[in-house]
């Protein structure tokens, strides 16, 4: 029987979904594709479309699964959001309108913020557990009939009952829209085709022979509603609370954790940010938002210069064929100067936001928690960073500069085919979309941690902000905002770590204690892959990941491409990496300046911070939270790099939406307007979801590792890929299509089985011993553990104990051999008729003197979606290009 029921109810639930998915999948085809976009796809691409639009949100579903989690009443939850729905467009199948949208909106979220405030409370009907056996009703339990709050003081709307949400929507939109109609002058009923609306409606049958008036494209703009933002804590009121209390002391009763409870609170509201600290963060976020109205209005290109570079209305020299004036008004003149500056772009400022666009929240939160968790090692990292910076000036850099291409993903295509070109870009989307709560989760954390405030409001703060600059300055906003927020950035860092060294006596008292406490620690030579940090790890895993991720990444080959020129970038890059390399530094001496302030008293095993990575935002409010400002520059510092990192990714992924999927893999080339359309509402899109995954990343411990174990799938197999195609002349298509698959299933196996191995508990970090010596008495209790036990891992599949650092290594490798081998096996590619433009100049000497004679052919003529590269063994000798020649180069035949 009970294996009955839970059948019945998963069968409900699965033909629900499969309808969803169903209905889904073909609206996005029929009037999000072919609707909005105005794009009609071929048979077989349509099928490919409905098909992946049923797996995507068939894995949104899962993911989202952790939302639903944290919502208490999924009846109601789901109700009131069908209600808003349900009403709004009812009701523009009867006449038309977003009042009621709005309206009900208003209503239904103000409902549940009430809700979720503890304001409006469900009147339950009365329970007894007067039957109830006594080792079941214990001093836990409070009181059967709960004290509801007083609601006259809530919104009379917010009171309302979900019941009345959907008639509200559908008669606004009635009145609303019928007002409105007339207002604006009613439609001619005279012209009027029948057969859209009711036969009961005076409009006789000879109207059906009347000339019938054109109707256009009917663009279905959904609304999508805000994600609710409710906070995960206990429904107990404090009038319960006490209830309990008094329970407890005529029981004769004491409840272990109050002391500590009461003490950990006190703590915390000793630090509160001032007037002073909320306006510093308020100002950061106004100059955010001012940047982009400054590029995207009043610091515009002309119409001549913006066109210059602009893929349509490319020009050979010396036609003298004049230049449209562009008629966009909205934002950057073009998409080229939204998405690359018009290549006009300055080395110091693009370095800059090179270094804010990686040194986000993750890496100042991050870094600090794992000094201080598991030791200087990781201090090593430094060291790769400068060895990546003369790889990527030296490998990768000069084949795309000579190319350049406005997406990285695009030298795939020339090298092999459009699918390589798509694997990778699909997987840098997915990327992108799994990074971005990470990056918005930081700062909401920091925040939370120094105020108390909701972590999902401040959450959804940042992401308007940043969609706001992002969505109108494009990529100079961008680059010039990230400039000044790295100096923010470092200023508040730098700060905090000199009067916290000052405060402790110096940086001798810290190192004493670092070297007491096990932390000092650079020369761990343990050839073990299982340990987290060793010097191979370190060395060799840092520098596969930096390089792979630095050197093909779009986030940063879309502003090395920004640069005029060769040297340009390579300046830009060098002046990246010592910037990264010192703020680095920087961080991993938090770290130790952490261990210092709190080697006898941890934080974490007293509860005074649920996560390591809360450790810096509590030292900085206990150690300069006194200091007027100095919260809010901390706090100002976190958000502004978490801004940075995110508006880099809006930018590119929409870049990379445009040209490398809607172009590239579904062949389509839209219109300025439409392009324009596609990549402003990609960063609307991108932002709302991310929003919406914050849920998902508050349920992650350890933000550096699960963000670097991520990241290491996508950056592993990518970077393999473009490492084969430059440095690897003889590898084909095929062979890069097996690496590229084998390195991503390999990488991946290792990533998710060690994140669930971990989730079961079957594998935890081994952190270094802390102490609560020198903890006040209120602090610890009979739970405090110091220093826990670890399971025994010698059970565990031996590739899930990997250290993080060692995945992108694994998947590097695995597509340079897989796809050498495959390559050799299904035919090498003749080196004599390839284009030496698409290898890296440190091979050019290997390759045989024929192939310099088809220099720069390869970007002359892309290949149709689905043909592969042939050898050029008929291309004809005449008006080839000869090697090093600069001119014509670059010149593209429009499709």
């Amino acid at each position: 029987m009970p294996g009955l029921f839970i059948a019945g109810v998963f069968g409900a639930a699965i033909s629900s979904m499969s309808v969803v998915l169903n209905s889904v999948s073909a609206v996005l085809l029929e009037d999000v594709l072919r609707g909005l976009f105005q794009i009609s796809p071929t048979p077989v691409k349509a099928h490919v479309f409905v098909h992946c639009c049923v797996v995507v949100l068939g894995l949104a579903a899962l993911g989202c699964l952790f939302i639903i989690d944290k919502l208490d009443g999924i009846l109601i939850v789901s109700a009131t959001l069908a209600a808003i729905a349900n009403g709004t467009t009812g009701g523009i199948f009867s006449l038309g309108g977003i009042a009621g949208a709005l309206l009900s909106g208003w209503v239904s979220l103000g409902n549940q913020i009430a809700t979720g405030a503890g304001e409006i409370v469900a009147r339950r009907l009365p329970v007894s557990v007067e039957g109830c056996i006594e080792s079941l009703v214990g001093n836990v339990t409070l009181v059967v009939k709960p004290i509801y709050p007083d609601e006259s003081g809530v919104f009379p709307l917010y009171r309302l009952s979900y019941h009345c949400i959907t008639p509200i929507g559908f008669m606004t939109l009635m009145i609303v829209g019928t007002i409105v109609s007339f207002v604006t002058g009613p439609r001619d009923l005279r012209h009027i085709d029948p057969e859209l609306s009711r036969m009961a409606w005076p409009i006789t049958l000879t109207h059906q022979h009347q000339p019938v008036e054109p109707v256009g494209p009917h663009v279905l703009g959904s609304q999508l509603q805000p994600y609710r933002q409710k906070i995960v804590e206990s429904n107990e009121k404090i009038a319960n609370e006490a209830v309990g209390d008094e329970m407890d002391r005529a029981n004769g009763l004491t409840r272990m954790s109050s002391p500590r409870s009461t003490m950990s609170d006190s703590i915390r509201e000793m630090y509160q940010f001032s007037v002073i600290d909320y306006c510093m963060f308020g100002g950061m976020l106004i100059l955010s938002a001012a940047c982009g109205i400054y590029y995207g209005f009043f610091k515009r290109s002309t119409g001549s210069s913006a066109n210059e570079s602009e893929d349509e209305q490319d020009d050979l020299p010396g036609e003298g064929v004049p230049v449209k004036k562009p008629t966009n008004t909205f934002g950057s003149a073009t998409i080229d100067e939204y998405l690359l500056g018009s290549r006009k772009l300055k080395a110091f400022p693009v370095a800059m936001s090179l270094l804010a666009g990686y040194i986000s929240g993750v890496t100042i939160l991050g870094t600090p928690a794992e000094i201080y968790n598991f030791g200087t090692q990781y201090w090593l990292i430094v060291v790769p960073i400068l060895l990546m910076g003369v790889a990527v000036c030296t490998v990768y850099l000069p084949v795309f500069c000579s190319l350049k291409l406005n997406s990285s993903y695009e030298y795939l295509e020339l090298r092999f085919n459009p699918y390589v070109r798509s694997m990778a870009s699909i997987m840098f989307v997915i990327n992108q979309m799994l990074f971005l709560p990470m990056v918005i989760y930081v700062p909401a954390l920091a925040f939370n941690q120094v105020t108390g405030f909701n972590i999902y409001v401040i959450g959804a703060i940042v992401c308007v902000v940043c969609i706001f600059y992002t969505l109108l300055g494009g990529i100079k906003a961008v680059v010039f905002t990230d400039a000044w927020q790295v100096v923010v950035m470092f200023i508040s860092v730098v700060v905090v770590v000199i009067i916290g060294t000052v405060a402790l006596g110096g940086p001798d008292v810290i190192w004493d204690r670092a070297i007491e406490g096990g932390r000092i620690d650079f020369f761990n030579f343990n050839p073990s892959m299982y340990e987290r940090q060793t010097f191979w790890a370190v060395l060799i895993g840092g520098f596969f990941y930096w390089t792979s991720f630095n050197a093909v990444n779009q986030t940063m080959v879309q502003r090395y491409m920004s640069l005029p020129n060769l040297k340009t970038a390579k300046f830009s890059i060098y002046m990246f990496v010592v910037g990264t390399a010192i703020f680095v530094s920087v961080c991993c001496y938090t770290g130790l300046l952490l261990y210092g302030k709190y080697y006898d008293c941890d934080p974490a095993t007293v509860e005074l911070v649920t996560t390591s990575d809360q450790l810096f935002p509590h030292y900085v409010m206990e150690s300069v939270g006194h200091l007027r400002g100095m919260p809010g520059l901390f706090i100002a510092g976190v958000f502004g790099a978490a801004l940075s990192s995110l508006s880099v990714i809006l930018n590119t992924t929409s870049g990379v939406l445009l040209e490398d999927i809607l172009k590239g893999l579904f062949r389509v080339t839209p219109s300025s307007l439409v392009a324009n359309i596609v990549v402003r509402g990609s960063v609307v899109v991108l932002g709302i979801a991310a929003m919406g995954c914050l849920f998902i990343v508050d349920k992650l411990d350890g933000i550096l590792i699960v963000s670097a174990t991520l990241a290491a799938i996508g950056n592993g197999t990518t970077g393999g890929i473009f490492t084969l195609g430059m440095l690897v002349p003889w590898s084909n298509t095929k062979g890069a299509l097996v690496g590229g698959i084998a390195g991503a299933l390999l990488s991946g196996w290792i990533s998710l089985g060690s994140q669930f191995a971990s989730a079961a508990g079957e594998i935890m970090p081994h952190k270094l011993p802390v102490s609560v010596d020198g903890c006040i008495v209120e602090l610890i209790t009979n739970t405090t553990n110091a220093n826990p036990i670890y399971p025994d891992e010698s059970g565990v599949f031996p590739l899930y104990r990997l250290s993080y650092h060692w995945i992108t290594p694994i998947g590097v490798t695995t597509v340079l051999v897989i796809g050498s081998i495959v390559s050799f096996l299904t035919g090498p590619r003749d080196l004599r008729h390839i284009d030496p433009e698409l290898i890296s100049p440190v091979i050019h000497r290997f390759l045989p003197r024929e192939s310099f004679s088809y220099f720069g052919t390869a970007n002359k003529a892309p290949k149709s979606f689905g043909q592969e590269m042939q050898t050029q063994t008929n291309i004809p000798s005449v008006g080839r290009i000869p090697y090093g020649s600069a001119d014509g180069q670059n010149d593209r035949v429009k499709a």
